[in-house]
């Protein structure tokens, strides 16, 4: 630890520093949310912000003392009914250390609340300090008050046991008030509850916020109260509201409910009117399948208030709604009458219902004609299949056929039918035998339909039986089909040769219950980083599609047990990869049975030689062949005299390092794999006709390669 020299003084001889005698401090406060700390200067003021009445802050106050001296903070005071301090004993405060107070502001009373902060410091040289701050906070609460406003009246104020008058409401409608709790005061307040006890659910609230809701100062919070008279009858409920920290506050619902009284009949052309009790049935006479039967319906109003019909509507096969002009306002004695129509499509008793706003009747038609059902049976077990219904196949192994489902059309009506086109969609589902059509179904009759699933890949599949116009949408699952069983190559041994034809085949251990088909995929990984395009089966490309026929072992490609390839020219490993699919599953995802293939790298291989262009002076020599590391070295020539001829040079070797390494570098040597023409020009000193043959020999670090030769003459 360093002191701070302020001045020295000579004492027998000794100089002695001078320690500091004022604090050297920084100070700082948080308020929280805030995360970050405000500077403040003695006699500066620390502001704790905004704090609701009964509620408190807290402040986080920090000294920091910046200098070498430590000093003592041997009390910290506080001012003011509404701030405390803690701690409030004493702290050493060595130099770069800190001591932190909290400093806690509880109001109790809306507006500014102040107070002083007071820090005495003292240190061992007897120094006493005493730093002032000015504390300042503010109470904020809130100042609530209601009011409501019917949906046709402006904003009325309403106190605690006050009355809220929806007044005379028509029985089945619905009046509205929207109630306001509005906050003026100067802090938030919490709005706990709101709820309506009595008068069962003749009123009702919506619109109104997930609660405890906190409303901020000149803010609000808003719903609606919704009033539902069921019958001319007086209703009233209790509003309860309650905020936090204060007394609940409750408001009385007052309304009256008004109700027109209906009577309704209904007729067919001239026939004299039939009284129908409200939600009661009755029942039309029966009529051809197509034609349309027209139902007079009439509302009468025999209540003592007008009363509105707001809608009508029908449903049920075959019927359909003529539409008045709605609304229709109904004085006393007034009616509304209204059309709806019949229209059968299917023979026998056809339901309906007709509403009337919250009325409803069960009219039921009749219709003449035939009426087809349908029902799928399985296993002796029958199921209806209603109209746009389905049925569903019992799970189903990929690559076998299920059970067969027998669909069951019969004929329910009173007239006879025919069944005349069937099909079934997609290919995974068919129909083994299809029966004999146009098929006619007199009243009772029936007609079996059988249909099997043929799952081809895991999981639901969809699809649709469609009898002449009607479709039955039909499911199945497919099941994992039984494990591949280990799988032996045969044919070929690892090691071949290049440009080998080698022919290879594939045996399961055991016969598979199911179809199988598959790829025979050739991938090549080469010593020369050089793909050989040579590379693929005999029928062209890497890949070659085969099949296994269900219960048999061998695999056939085609009708062939066994498959050719082409071995190519470049070292490296080529590798069969068999994947084997019961229909779209794939039963060797992760681990496809594999055999590999190496072609060695050796010395370079020719295999032709010719005598190219020639002149007195020169001739070609052109060679042919491959190198399965893609590099020459050496070209060995060697000369043979004519008969009766001496050669100087019988031996001349070639450095084609460099040109074959060139060669084999370009794109266009790639699609050769390793394979090479070179052509070497001798030139002739002498009389050309000397030379007889020639010989040729290549070499690479893997060796040289055997001798090929050819005549000049």
């Amino acid at each position: 630890m360093r002191s701070l020299l302020l001045a020295s003084a000579v004492l027998g001889g000794l100089s002695l520093p001078l320690l500091a005698q004022n604090p050297e401090f920084g100070f700082l406060y948080r308020v929280p949310p805030a995360t970050g700390a405000t500077t403040v200067f003695v006699n500066g003021t620390v502001v704790a912000g905004g704090v609701q009445v009964g509620r408190r802050a807290q402040v986080t106050f920090i000294a920091e003392n910046r200098g070498p001296t430590p000093w003592t903070i041997a009390r910290a005071s506080v001012t003011g009914a509404t701030f405390s301090i803690t701690p409030t004993e004493s702290q050493l405060v060595n130099p770069l250390a800190s001591a932190v107070y909290t400093i806690t502001f509880a109001p109790t009373a809306p507006g500014t609340a102040a107070g002083r902060l007071t820090l005495d410091f003292t240190n061992d040289r007897g120094a006493n300090i005493q730093f002032l701050f000015f504390l300042e906070g503010q109470g904020i609460s809130p100042d609530f008050i209601t009011s409501y406003a019917l949906a046709s009246g402006n904003q009325t104020p309403i106190s605690s046991g006050d009355a809220l008058p929806f007044g005379s409401t028509v029985a089945g409608t619905t009046a509205t008030a929207s109630f306001t709790i509005s906050n003026r005061g100067t802090g938030p307040g919490r709005v706990t509850s709101v709820a309506i006890s009595g008068g069962g659910d003749i009123f009702t609230l919506s619109g109104l916020p997930l609660l405890p809701e906190e409303v901020a100062p000149n803010g609000a919070l808003r719903f609606t109260i919704n009033f539902q008279p069921a019958a001319r009858e007086t209703y009233s409920a209790t509003l309860r509201v309650e905020i936090e920290g204060l007394a609940a506050r409750t408001f009385r619902l007052t309304g009256q409910g008004a109700a027109a009284v209906f009577s309704y009949q209904w007729s067919i052309g001239a026939g004299a009117p039939t009284p129908v009790e409200p939600g009661g049935s009755f029942t039309l006479p029966n009529v051809a399948i197509g034609s349309v039967q027209t139902v007079a319906f009439s509302v009468r109003n025999t209540g003592n208030t007008t009363g509105t019909v707001n809608t009508i509507s029908i449903s049920g096969p075959g019927f359909g709604l003529v539409p008045p002009v709605l609304p229709a306002r109904l004085g006393q004695g007034e009616s509304l009458t209204f059309n709806f129509t019949f229209t059968p499509a299917a023979a026998g008793p056809a339901p309906g219902q007709l509403r009337i706003d919250g009325v409803g009747f069960v009219v039921t038609g009749g219709g003449l004609g035939p009426r087809l059902t349908y029902a799928a049976r399985v296993n002796q077990s029958e199921t209806p299949i209603p109209a746009g219904g389905s049925f569903t196949f019992p799970n189903t192994v990929v690559g076998a056929t299920s059970p067969t489902v027998t669909v069951i059309v019969r004929n329910e009506g009173n007239q006879a039918s025919t069944v005349a086109g069937l099909s079934v969609t997609p290919a995974v589902f068919r129909i083994p035998a299809l029966p004999a059509l146009p098929a006619r179904l007199n009243p009772g009759d029936s007609l079996q339909i059988p249909v099997e699933f043929l799952p081809q890949a895991l999981g639901l599949v969809a699809g649709s039986l469609q009898i002449d116009d009607a479709s039955i949408t039909i499911r199945g699952i497919g099941d994992q089909p039984p494990r591949l069983p280990g799988v032996s190559f045969t044919g070929a041994a690892s090691a071949v040769n290049p440009l080998d034809q080698p022919a290879i085949g594939m045996q399961l251990d055991t016969p598979y219950p199911y179809d199988l088909t598959g790829t025979l995929t050739l991938s090549f990984t080469s010593g020369s980083f050089v793909d050989d395009p040579a590379i693929q089966f005999a029928s062209g490309g890497r890949r070659v599609d085969f099949r296994v026929p269900a219960n048999t072992r061998d695999v056939l490609f085609g009708q062939a047990r066994q498959v050719q390839f082409q071995a190519g020219t470049v070292a490296g490993d080529i590798v069969a990869t068999a994947t084997f699919n019961v229909g779209q599953v794939n039963l060797v995802p992760s681990d496809p049975p594999t055999r590999t293939f190496q072609v060695a790298a050796g010395p370079p291989q020719l295999r032709s030689i010719r005598i190219g262009t020639q002149t007195a002076t020169s001739f070609e020599v052109i060679v042919n062949g491959y190198a399965t590391t893609r590099s020459v070295t050496q070209i060995n020539l060697q000369f043979t005299a004519a008969a009766g001829q001496q050669l100087q040079t019988t031996s001349l070797d070639a450095n084609v390092d460099a040109a074959f390494s060139a060669w084999y570098q370009t794109p266009d040597s790639r699609n050769f794999g390793s394979q090479f023409t070179a052509t070497i020009v001798v030139n002739v000193t002498g009389d050309i006709q000397a030379v007889q043959s020639v010989a040729a020999r290549a070499t690479n670090a893997r060796g040289s390669s055997s001798t090929v030769s050819a005549n000049l003459r």
